[in-house]
């Protein structure tokens, strides 16, 4: 197998400072999260069952990027 090198002028590897910096997810991260609380709202039956579901969801698993 052939390997392939490129140069590419002024590119630098990120650090991992940087990619945190970098991470392009809060916006996102919210509307993802936002779709999964109204696919598990929808299949809990609404309101007050899916309101439940969805208040339990999000003290378990939402974490703010």
């Amino acid at each position: 197998m052939e390997t392939i090198n490129y140069s590419l002028k002024g590119i630098k590897e990120l650090t991992n400072e940087g990619l945190l910096l970098v991470n392009g997810g809060g916006f996102a991260y919210d509307l993802g999260f936002l779709l999964r609380e109204m696919v598990i709202y929808a299949a809990n039956g609404g309101n007050g069952p899916g309101v439940v579901a969805v208040s339990v969801d999000l003290s378990l698993k939402y974490r703010p990027v």
